[in-house]
């Protein structure tokens, strides 16, 4: 999805996920109860030598997963998938040439050293973490008990977001000031090409709603549902701003 804003995105999941008929009863077949969620937030590319555009990805060896692997792969890269511990040491050794991650996970996992170059797509983000509770636990808490953990639910949104969203700012800042004598450089891909990474991120999108009809669901009617409640937050920040800072 295209919307790449943290509070947002964790905000509209969190009434999709509380208010849609096809989610409750996925999570009723499966016994549990949502509480809340959290998200990875925007998704970057790091590479060792610049990338201009999307044209420069062509051919080019990126670890990337799930559906960003799938676009990526579809825009000619050639899509490598290993897990963020062994990024290191194969960016380093020039097994591959780009990684799609986050910013602090770039810190984290101090990706900087190996390679100096972000690309900010910032290109939706990853929003498939949710928390739940056993659903006949949930049955069993006094109606006081499950009216403060919602309440806790919903605070925990504005109060991960907020977390999420000034650590960003500080970890890029840190990077690129350098960190240990390594420092990155950012850039930005044209807004035609930004179009690129949407389109074929819409084609994923458009697959997950085949597949969910496929299954029975009304595919459509959940992504729209899904669709307004970010468009609906987007507005919110929009006119009022994050909550912490009313």
């Amino acid at each position: 999805m295209e919307n790449s804003d943290e509070w947002v995105g964790m905000r509209a999941l969190y009434d999709f996920a509380n208010g849609n008929e096809a989610m409750q009863a996925e999570f009723d077949a499966a016994g549990v109860t949502y509480m809340t969620n959290y998200t990875t937030g925007p998704i970057q590319l790091i590479c060792k030598s610049p990338k201009a555009g999307v044209a420069d990805l062509e051919g080019v060896k990126v670890r990337a997963s799930g559906p960003y692997g799938k676009a990526l792969a579809a825009l000619g890269a050639d899509v490598q998938s290993m897990g963020q511990g062994e990024v290191y040491q194969a960016l380093d050794s020039g097994l591959i040439e780009c990684n799609q991650n986050y910013y602090y996970s770039i810190k984290a996992y101090k990706q900087y050293e190996v390679a100096k170059h972000v690309i900010e797509l910032d290109w939706g983000q990853n929003m498939a973490f949710g928390i739940f509770m056993n659903q006949a636990v949930w049955e069993g808490l006094s109606d006081t008990d499950k009216a403060v953990l919602n309440e806790v639910n919903s605070d925990f949104i504005d109060h991960m977001a907020r977390i999420m969203i000034d650590d960003l700012e500080k970890d890029k800042a840190q990077m690129i000031e350098g960190i240990d004598g390594h420092a990155i450089s950012v850039s930005v891909f044209s807004e035609a090409d930004r179009a690129k990474l949407l389109a074929a991120g819409r084609e994923q999108v458009d697959a997950w709603v085949a597949d969910a009809n496929a299954e029975g669901h009304d595919g459509d009617a959940m992504l729209a549902d899904y669709q307004s409640a970010i468009d609906r937050h987007a507005a919110e920040l929009a006119s009022k701003g994050y909550p912490w800072n009313r």
